[in-house]
């Protein structure tokens, strides 16, 4: 083995072993550092002996700077059968999976931010739009035959399983993995299969959802039915779990993840796109060009946040989700990014409180206050004729009443009764007037309307200038607990840097189980497939499994969890706590780093206090003169309609 012969009858002489892989074993070229030979552990058909000269032909600047392709073959003797492959050596680089891991890229990437994250979901887009404008197709696209380097440059590994044509014959990628296989090609042989560009799209755009979303698949998540929901199966049914149609499809997010709303519209469009029914069904997916145009712009549309440095996000949005992932129990993607720590300088807590204290509060009373009229309030006069027929029913009635009562005292005769009944007549037929009822009736309705008109600028009083009041007490209050919390921060810190030295043990424990990753284990009933579904709930490593975080994962029972937590076991067996060392310096980075950020806004809200207070006041008593001439208004209406009523 050690004397080979490449495709043009040179000799190639082998260095030492640098790798081994399902298909064969990698090792140096002695006089050619910038290369690779590699020796497949079986013999070479006919067929993949075609397609590795086809390939080496079409070796090309283009492709050589995106991948390790094939720039010759390898034989025993010259002209003899091929053994091998002579390919660029590629140096630096780590495979994808350990930059959108968070759990990995903490050892591999510690220092990528999600800017840089974005960068390689760009780069490796570019990637694809090369392969594809070569005419070639991947085929076999998943996390392992990509490889990143420390400046975000992606290239290809094992590309002699792609799929090529030369001269009109298309030699086929026999191989895929489940997890990148877009729907219309889940559970066909990949065997002879022709597949086509855009098939490779639907693998691009799972690669860059991992990218941007932490590892997180796109198919996986809570599903609301009540069986098991395999990745393979999600991806046939088109369960993006993430998309504005997932809860059609009984689908939800699993928690503690960014949300499609986290990225462009632009580049959420293209996912709902690249995972869409209709692009399973003729349609097609957005390609290498255009996830790279997308990336672009919203790589140029990154802001810092203000708490940490080391959180990048999409500018438009309101705040920092990465913030309120870990706000909401998630954990912190960014940890390992080194950042100085930013701590306000003359801050004075004392100066600020004085300056919130003398902020006045606004007036306590909620209620519109009870307006008098200013002037006398006369009642409109009757119409000329009404006021007749009101004299006379008065005259008529208070001289009925007097008559009755001379007739009653024996000072008018037996027959001034019938002068009663007379009066009486009169003032019955006067009192049932129509015109004088109406004017009657109208001059009440109009006293009940101005009284239902008054009530309403009371209720409106009391709901507009109370909720400002409210909120001028509830911000009170707040600036209150953060002023207490403010004083407490240095005992608070001086309690969780004595529980690190207590918890040195629990640390070292931790820090040990996170060498050991979950995808790279051989685990009993925990297949590809689950292992995905594990990362995408944040289940990693050995570190991270516990009964209640395996469970709440699905597809996984007490069985599948025994089966972990077994693995968890042994692998404790090995740890071996060292007293003699100190705290992990990691540990008190992120813990100063927590402390920091706390002190921050505690800072930032209690500056802008005073202001906020300021502005609350004022607006209740702006809300008050606004309201204050209608309910002056209101109130004289009211009083002169009831002026009117009385009249009548």
């Amino acid at each position: 083995m050690n004397r080979l012969f490449d495709g043009f009858g040179r000799e190639v002489r082998l260095g030492g072993r640098i790798g081994r892989g399902g298909e064969g074993v990698v090792f140096e070229v002695v006089d050619d550092p910038q290369a690779v030979a590699k020796i497949y552990h079986e013999a070479v058909d006919s067929e993949k002996s075609s397609k590795l000269m086809a390939m080496a032909q079409q070796a090309n600047p283009v492709v050589l700077e995106i991948a390790a392709w094939p720039t010759t073959t390898l034989h025993g003797s010259r002209g003899g059968r091929i053994l091998g492959i002579l390919m660029p050596r590629i140096v630096g680089h780590h495979p994808v999976h350990q930059l959108y891991s968070p759990a990995q890229r903490k050892a591999t990437f510690p220092s990528a931010d999600w800017s840089f994250l974005l960068h390689t979901a760009r780069n490796l887009a570019q990637s694809f739009a090369t392969v594809h404008s070569q005419g070639h197709v991947v085929g076999d696209v998943n996390q392992g035959n990509l490889v990143v380097s420390s400046k975000a440059l992606v290239r290809f590994i094992d590309c002699d399983s792609f799929q090529i044509t030369q001269n009109g014959k298309t030699h086929a990628c026999n191989v895929g993995v489940g997890h990148f296989t877009p729907p219309e090609l889940q559970g066909r042989s990949f065997s002879g299969l022709i597949r086509t560009p855009n098939h490779d799209n639907f693998g691009l755009a799972v690669l860059c959802f991992h990218l941007l979303f932490m590892g997180r698949h796109p198919f996986v998540g809570k599903f609301l039915g009540s069986t098991d929901m395999p990745i393979e199966r999600a991806i046939r049914e088109f369960r993006f779990a993430f998309g504005q149609g997932a809860g059609a499809r009984q689908m939800a997010p699993p928690p503690h993840v960014l949300r499609l709303a986290g990225v462009s519209q632009g580049l959420a469009s293209l996912f709902e796109r690249a995972f869409s029914e209709s692009t399973a069904r003729g349609g097609s997916r957005p390609t290498g060009a255009a996830w790279v145009s997308a990336l672009d712009s919203l790589r140029h549309e990154l802001r810092t946040c203000s708490r940490y440095a080391g959180h990048k996000y999409y500018k438009v949005l309101s705040e920092c989700p990465w913030c309120a992932i870990e706000q909401g129990g998630g954990p912190d993607f960014f940890i390992s990014i080194t950042s100085a720590i930013r701590i306000a300088t003359g801050f004075d807590l004392q100066a600020i409180w004085s300056a919130i204290t003398q902020v006045p509060s606004p007036d306590s009373s909620r209620e519109a206050p009870v307006l008098r009229p200013n002037v006398k309030v006369i009642g409109k006069p009757l119409p000329s004729g009404l006021r007749r027929v009101k004299l006379f029913r008065a005259a008529a009635g208070w001289g009925s009443l007097g008559v009755l009562a001379a007739f009653l005292f024996g000072i008018l005769p037996p027959g001034s009764i019938l002068l009663v009944l007379s009066l009486v007549i009169v003032w019955l037929v006067l009192r049932n007037n129509k015109a004088f009822e109406q004017e009657h009736a109208r001059r009440q309705q109009a006293a009940k309307a101005a009284d239902q008109a008054l009530q309403g600028i009371r209720i409106r009083w009391e709901r507009e200038v109370g909720e400002v009041q409210n909120r001028f007490q509830l911000t009170r209050r707040s600036l209150e607990e953060r002023r207490t919390e403010y004083q407490s921060l240095g005992s608070a810190y001086q309690r969780d840097r004595g529980a690190l030295i207590t918890k040195r043990e629990e640390n070292q424990r931790r820090r040990f189980l996170e060498q050991y990753f979950i995808q790279r284990a051989s685990i009993h009933r925990v297949g590809p497939g689950l292992k995905a579904t594990l990362a995408s709930y944040g289940v990693e490593t050995a570190a991270d499994i516990t009964y209640q975080a395996v469970m709440a994962v699905p597809g996984f029972g007490p069985t599948r969890t025994r089966e972990l937590l077994a693995w968890r076991t042994k692998l404790e067996q090995g740890f071996r706590f060292d007293p003699s060392k100190g705290v992990d310096p990691a540990d008190t980075a992120a813990l100063d780093q927590r402390y920091a950020a706390k002190r921050q806004d505690l800072e930032r809200f209690l500056r802008t206090g005073p202001e906020e207070l300021r502005r609350l006041s004022a607006a209740a008593t702006q809300r008050r003169s606004a309201l204050l001439p209608e309910l002056r208004r209101l109130s004289d209406e009211l009083a002169q309609a009831k002026s009117d009523a009385a009249v009548a």
